[in-house]
């Protein structure tokens, strides 16, 4: 049986490395929780509950699939760390439902965009394996979350983020 997402032909001397490290989680002493600190986006909270309100289904904004709360997220359209305090409390146009069964992290890495008519653009041909099935997919179709207030948004990361 072939496994998914080409781990075929992997090194095997990276697959050693990799057993050698798992073999290290057993020797660790002592309790493996530890106390972190760190700082939090204060506007999350709000940036989801304004987006999604009180449904329990959503669809998301690239592929148009309606999914339970849960499989969704509020993606940033502009990067957070990269956009001004105002652009930053402009909740209604800085994020955009966006799925955890692809959508996001395809657009967080830049496989995905929205280019300046609304509509997702892919970054180029893979082969036919299952990433370029899913950018097919994707490529050309609405972008629900694109207007003319977030289009500046989507500006940023067609000319920052997006591979293509």
């Amino acid at each position: 049986m072939e496994p998914l997402f080409g781990i075929a032909g992997a090194n095997p001397d990276e697959l050693e490395v990799s057993s050698s490290k798992a073999a290290e989680v057993a020797e660790i002493e002592g309790d493996l929780d530890g106390l972190t600190s760190a700082f939090s986006r204060i506007e999350q909270g709000y940036l989801r509950e304004s987006l999604f309100g009180s449904a329990a289904r959503f669809s998301c904004a690239l592929c148009g699939a309606l999914l339970p709360r849960e499989l969704l997220v509020a993606a940033h359209i502009k990067k957070r760390s990269v956009r001004s305090p105002s652009e930053r409390r402009d909740a209604a146009n800085i994020v955009m439902a966006a799925c955890n069964v692809g959508c996001d992290v395809l657009f967080e890495r830049g496989f995905i965009s929205v280019d300046t008519t609304g509509r997702v653009v892919s970054a180029g041909k893979t082969g036919g394996s299952v990433l370029a099935d899913r950018l097919d997919a994707l490529n050309g179709r609405a972008c629900s979350a694109f207007t003319a207030e977030s289009g500046g948004y989507f500006l940023w990361h067609f000319e920052c983020s997006f591979r293509g």
